[in-house]
């Protein structure tokens, strides 16, 4: 055997960062009420390691009993419900016994309690929410605020979090994107929830997404009918400034083909103020300052997406999307006035994003595809600044950014004798990133030091391989992991991290 068929035979056969569970037939279960002893039906019950380390997820019954198929020596229980606050349980053995659960801080209809079809699903370790069913008779206005519904999912900082977990990642039919958290996020506020099939909450994601960690993958509707929807929403502020948006999203669907267009405008004017006065003593003396800052925002946001899917037959398709994000006159000024200094701060921007998505899936088991981003931004800005002690400073700066990012990916599922599944996969990514900034014009003792950066984020590759066994099995085996490219030295393979087997 030469050198790359043992290569192969390692990337096949051995992991970096390799997980195997094996999960023999012992279950923990227990049994979930209210304050007033009352089953709770329809709680999503997660089961980690006490590390973090997702094992396995139920969902209360009409009694409020669940049974999960693992028994780690020690657990977490992550129980979560829509008329309920989320709760945490920490435990041994096999039974857990009754978890009680307080009422949550808001109200929800009973028509989402006591609909015809389960709210949530417990689908191969898979959350599966009926995101409609969940924002029915609520305030929502797109996908991105109907995900804040979703048990244990809030935002904290501007980014989407997980109880339990963290970070999360959202992706989109299963596929990540090269978009970075803000651009999803602006498609998901332009995206209706009607359009949305259901939300897969995945604590640990499997290798077959190329994501580490916990995600929310947003599954969007197939066409399967002769069909045209409309929706237009706008809204209007009237603050110290008007603003406001207006989006528009159309779908035109046949059984095999299916055709989507979007476009948003958002108008943004902001003021904002902000006053300082703070006292100093220094060499026995007290200085008094005082600052009044005005800050100022206008810009114009256009968002945009085009999307078509043809489906060829039940399990094959070819998916092609664009989506972009246009802001080409973005004024920003900050203005201050005190007793120590008085400077005034000019800003001209635009900023362009573009990204290309490509999906292929045939009825042979192959899942292929590959997106592209780029996104560029061009800066003006204009600074002075009169000091108390009679000292300037002034400059002009040019700047701006060039962002491109690649990916592509294959993945091969394989249906085996008895039930059993073979999947493997490869996916590549890579980032150029182009950063600079002149200063003219320059006045004053300040440090304008120019900058032309260039970076090209190194290439990764990622090889995946996962095998499960059929559900028949007592308890289940699943077996998968990834490596990477720099696990691989001249020499071979270098030392592969193994996590403990739970």
């Amino acid at each position: 055997m030469n050198r790359a068929h043992k290569i192969l035979s390692v990337l096949l056969l051995g992991s970096y960062g390799l997980g195997i569970q094996l999960l023999d037939a012992q279950t923990v279960s227990g049994r979930i009420t209210d304050r007033e002893s009352s089953p709770v039906t329809g709680a999503a019950v997660v089961l980690q390691t006490p590390d973090s380390i997702f094992v396995s997820a139920a969902v209360s019954d009409a009694d409020g009993r669940f049974t999960l198929s693992a028994q780690p020596e020690q657990y977490r229980l992550i129980v979560q419900h829509l008329l309920y606050r989320s709760r945490t349980v920490n435990g041994t053995g096999k039974d857990v016994g009754t978890i009680v659960l307080q009422p949550a801080d808001h109200t929800i209809g009973e028509v989402v309690v006591k609909a015809e079809r389960p709210i949530v699903r417990v689908e191969e370790g898979r959350l599966n929410y009926d995101l409609e069913q969940i924002v029915r008779d609520k305030v929502v206005n797109n996908t991105y605020e109907a995900l804040q519904r979703l048990p244990g999912v809030q935002e904290i900082g501007g980014k989407l979090t997980l109880a339990g977990a963290g970070d999360v990642t959202v992706i989109l039919n299963g596929k990540l994107t090269t978009m970075d958290a803000g651009q999803l996020e602006t498609l998901l506020r332009n995206t209706p929830v009607s359009r949305v099939e259901k939300v897969e909450v995945m604590y640990s994601t499997p290798p077959q997404y190329h994501v580490r960690g916990a995600s929310l993958n947003v599954v969007l509707k197939r066409p399967n009918d002769y069909s045209f929807q409309g929706e237009v929403n706008a809204s209007y502020d009237n603050c110290y400034f008007n603003a406001g948006n207006a989006t528009g999203n159309f779908r035109f669907s046949t059984p095999k083909l299916a055709l989507d267009a979007m476009y948003g405008i958002d108008r943004v004017h902001t003021m904002q103020y902000y006053n300082l006065f703070s006292r100093h003593t220094l060499d026995g003396q007290v200085y008094s300052i005082e600052e009044n800052e005005q800050l100022r925002n206008k810009a114009y946001r256009h968002n945009m997406r085009v999307a078509g899917e043809y489906h060829f037959n039940e399990n094959s398709s070819i998916d092609l999307a664009y989506t972009g994000k246009y802001m080409p006159d973005i004024q920003e000024n900050a203005q201050t006035t005190g007793n120590f200094q008085t400077s005034d701060i000019d800003g001209r921007r635009e900023a362009h994003m573009h990204n290309i998505a490509l999906h292929l899936r045939s009825g042979f088991g192959l899942d292929a595809g590959g997106d592209y981003t780029h996104y560029t931004t061009d800066n003006r800005r204009w600074m002075r600044a009169e000091y108390a002690d009679g000292n300037r400073n002034r400059f002009t700066l040019a700047g701006g950014q060039r962002i491109d990012r690649y990916n592509v990916y294959a993945d091969q599922k394989h249906k085996l004798s008895q039930g059993w599944n073979l999947g493997y996969g490869v996916s590549y990514t890579q980032t150029h990133n182009h950063d600079f900034q002149t200063y003219t014009e320059v006045e004053g003792d300040i440090a304008t030091p120019s900058t032309d950066s260039k970076k090209n984020r190194p290439r990764t590759s990622t090889y995946r391989w996962e095998r499960i066994a059929p559900a028949e099995y007592h308890g289940r085996y699943r077996a998968q992991g990834s490596i990477t490219p720099s696990a691989i030295t001249a020499n071979g393979l270098s030392t592969l991290r193994l996590p403990s087997l739970t």
